[in-house]
């Protein structure tokens, strides 16, 4: 029922017509693009979800030119602040690009430009001075120490052996870099298998899994391998995911195993899973689930 005062011939109905729910869905991931502000976290907060918006529209062949170029002016923003936060052009990131830099940080920004490079330009001189700046802070052992007297320092010093989940991280990181052969991932990669048992709280398991499958990927994407269906499993009473492929990992003591990954990295852009080194970890058993 149309108002008395409505004027004439100003009425216009719209009708969508929607194939399914995913189609809506698509429709509007357009509204989670944001333009970048703040510090290297913050920037990254609206960056990052630019990036993967933009690749998954590509990827699926539904970006319209008017929401790539948005996307792209945005993520041209957000990388032009990003690379402001570097500490005196040493590879480290730090919050507002003051010393010191922070392990964590930079480790993040790795896998965040190496997701950034597939949308937009990113300096390859960039993502090599962090890579190396990371190889830089490693132990003898192939660790990673917690960084001291920073804001996510006591975010991870409660989580019992805290070098297993730095070390995850930024070994995942590197793997996603290309930096998998490299003799100091190498190392790194180690430290997580051997400690790997260690591994009781969700969200260290959750980033030494996907430090471990990383780097199966990686290699099953040089052999030229490609991912089977996953199956759903089951770890000490919560829901969790193992890809069936290759020879099995060995994981914590009880569990199953892990079994390694191999993909094309197409599929592996399906796969990825995020999460910020600054949530804290969870006390809710939960598990990386697929999208």
């Amino acid at each position: 029922h149309l108002p008395a005062e409505v004027l004439a011939g100003t009425q216009e109905l719209v009708v969508k017509i929607y194939p399914g729910v995913v189609s809506q869905v698509v429709e509007g991931l357009d509204a989670i693009l944001r333009m970048p502000s703040g510090c290297f976290e913050q920037t990254s907060s609206t960056t990052y979800p630019n990036v993967l918006v933009l690749d998954y529209l590509r990827f699926t062949d539904q970006a319209s030119p008017e929401v790539q170029f948005k996307a792209e002016d945005y993520i041209n923003l957000g990388y032009q602040r990003l690379t402001t936060f570097e500490v005196g052009g040493s590879g480290g990131f730090s919050l507002f690009g003051d010393a010191p830099a922070d392990r964590m940080l930079t480790a993040y920004g790795l896998q965040e430009f190496s997701d950034m490079s597939r949308v937009h330009n990113v300096d390859p001189a960039l993502v090599s001075r962090a890579a190396e700046w990371l190889l830089s802070q490693q132990e003898p052992d192939g660790s990673w120490e917690n960084d001291r007297g920073l804001v996510h320092e006591s975010t991870w010093s409660n989580l019992q052996n805290d070098r297993l989940p730095v070390t995850a991280y930024v070994v995942w990181s590197l793997v996603e870099a290309n930096y998998l052969d490299d003799s100091r991932t190498q190392l790194g990669l180690s430290y997580v298998r051997e400690f790997q048992g260690q591994a009781e709280d969700p969200y260290v398991v959750a980033l030494v899994a996907n430090a471990l499958v990383a780097a199966d990927v990686a290699a099953g994407a040089a052999a030229g391998g490609n991912l089977s269906p996953v199956t759903e499993g089951s770890w000490s009473g919560w829901r969790g995911w193992r890809w069936r492929t290759g020879a099995a990992r060995a994981g914590p003591a009880g569990s199953p195993p892990l079994w390694a990954a191999r993909e094309t990295p197409a599929a592996s852009r399906r796969r990825r899973w995020r999460r910020s080194p600054f949530c804290e970890p969870t006390a809710t058993p939960s598990w990386p689930t697929r999208p």
